[in-house]
């Protein structure tokens, strides 16, 4: 999906009350600087390719900074397409300051809003990524932009016994405005008891079980577009 992003993490631990927030909004007084996030030689304040530094098939224009939209500030993600690939090459978030794991609640929250308001029929998934940059594990977001119907439709995929059913958190949202969406996760000591709690622009979008069936050690986001599809235009 071509969209533009700002991003919001917190990871909040149970067992310890204490608590580390991360917040992303691509703007200079973070570090940030217009063009690609994550070229291939290495990305910008921490994102990359995961394991490796850079991001995989990374052609100029396929995502950069932008100032010609955002949510808040002046700035805002630019992602037009990427590397089809679950594991290292995609999009990786700079590692977090704290592990999410076992008795610990793990709250996500992204604004995004489509570059392309007619409809390009693109999809992208948004999961959170394992420690060494080279998997996806745990929730997963998946944003589509349909060509058929009047907006934006978000699902998740659920663990179910060897199978991963499709659920769907809201459709139809405005092509042209802002949303918000946002994940409690809370880690279980068994993986198969972890529970994700899903919000759209506030309102509750239902709780899931665990998305692969396994979980890893998470530490960073990773993003890639919709499995099985060719990567979309700009």
């Amino acid at each position: 999906m071509r969209l533009f992003l700002s991003i919001l993490v917190v990871v909040s631990f149970l067992l310890t009350s204490a608590s580390s927030a991360v917040t992303v909004g691509f703007e200079s007084a973070e570090g940030y600087t217009l063009g690609a996030l994550c070229a291939a030689g290495g990305g910008q304040q921490g994102w990359s390719g995961g394991v490796q530094a850079g991001c995989t098939n990374n052609d100029p224009g396929d995502e950069q900074v932008v100032d010609t939209e955002s949510f808040a500030g002046s700035n805002s993600w630019h992602y037009a397409r990427g590397y089809g690939s679950s594991g290292q090459g995609t999009p990786f978030s700079p590692t977090l300051p704290s592990v999410a794991g076992p008795g610990t609640i793990f709250e996500f929250s992204i604004y995004f809003k489509a570059a392309d308001a007619s409809g390009d029929g693109s999809s992208q998934n948004i999961y959170i990524g394992s420690e060494a940059g080279n998997d996806r594990t745990g929730f997963n977001i998946n944003l589509h932009n349909d060509a058929a119907g009047n907006g934006l439709n978000l699902t998740t995929f659920e663990y179910g016994g060897g199978a991963f059913p499709e659920h769907t958190l809201v459709v139809d949202l405005d092509r042209n405005a802002w949303h918000q969406v946002s994940v409690v996760a809370s880690f279980a000591a068994d993986p198969a008891n972890d529970v994700y709690e899903y919000s759209v622009n506030g309102n509750p979008a239902g709780a899931r079980g665990l998305a692969e069936g396994v979980r890893l050690t998470l530490t960073r986001l990773t993003n890639l577009p919709w499995p099985g599809r060719s990567r979309p235009g700009r």
